[in-house]
Formats: structure tokens, C-alpha cells, sequence
């Protein structure tokens, strides 16, 4: 009998999970790029990939999984936040805010987006727009 790519995929997939949540973010990119081999097109290898990148502070590698995350999956709100999160950091402000619009065009009364748009006008040193968005 043979074992799928599916099931490699998953397994690998969940022991990146395991070690992720273990705080062992190198080993566990690794496991998420073997899951890749396996299958290209899941989604949440790339962005489970991503938030271990973010965790390690390697955030053009985060970019680029997250970026791959959305082309999979363009309507999923945790990819399209860490990745405005993600540019924000790297002082792409109008390309965050424009992320947390997305979110908030599905999402008109997520707090925690809101709150995350506002940090990226802060940083991008327009404080009346932060604030507005804030009170």
C-alpha cells in the first residue's frame, strides 16, 4: 500500500504545529516546509510558516508566507492582519492600513482591526487619524 502526499502533508503540518507552540520556531519552519513538499496549495502551511518567521523577527521572510497565505485564501482575516502587522513593522504604512481595510470590509466592527489601524497611522506619524479611530 502506499500513504498519500495528503497524509505527509498533515503530519508534517501538525508537527510544526506542535513545535511552534512549543516555542521552537526554526524546527518548526522546517516541518512546515516539508509539509510544502507534499502540498503547495494549503494555505495554512504558509501562514502557519509566516507567524513563525514574525515570532523569529524575520519579517520579509513573514511577508512573503503571508503574502502566499492570501494568494491561497484572499478572504482569510488572520493572514490579511498579521500580514498589515507585518508591514507595518517593515514601515509599509499604507500597505497595512490598506490590509486592515479588507478585514474591516467584512469585519465593520472588529475592535481589535480597528485598534491595529490605528497603531499604523501612530506610527506612520498621523496622530489625528490614530486618535479619530480610537475614540
Amino acid at each position: 500500500f502506499s500513504i498519500s502526499h495528503d497524509y505527509f502533508a498533515q503530519k508534517y503540518l501538525n508537527e510544526g504545529v506542535e513545535l511552534a507552540l512549543s516555542g521552537k520556531y526554526e524546527a518548526a519552519i522546517e516541518k512546515y516546509s516539508l509539509s510544502w513538499l507534499y502540498n503547495q496549495n494549503d494555505p495554512q502551511v504558509y501562514y502557519n510558516r509566516g507567524l513563525c518567521h514574525y515570532f523569529l523577527n524575520d519579517y520579509n521572510r513573514a511577508l512573503s508566507d503571508f503574502n502566499l497565505a492570501i494568494q491561497l485564501n484572499p478572504r482569510d482575516t488572520s493572514a490579511l492582519s498579521q500580514r498589515g502587522i507585518v508591514k507595518s513593522l517593515l514601515g509599509d504604512f499604507g500597505g497595512s492600513v490598506a490590509d486592515f481595510d479588507l478585514i474591516l470590509s467584512q469585519y465593520p466592527s472588529s475592535s481589535k482591526t480597528t485598534f491595529n489601524k490605528a497603531i499604523a497611522y501612530l506610527q506612520d506619524g498621523d496622530f489625528v487619524t490614530s486618535c479619530r479611530l480610537l475614540s
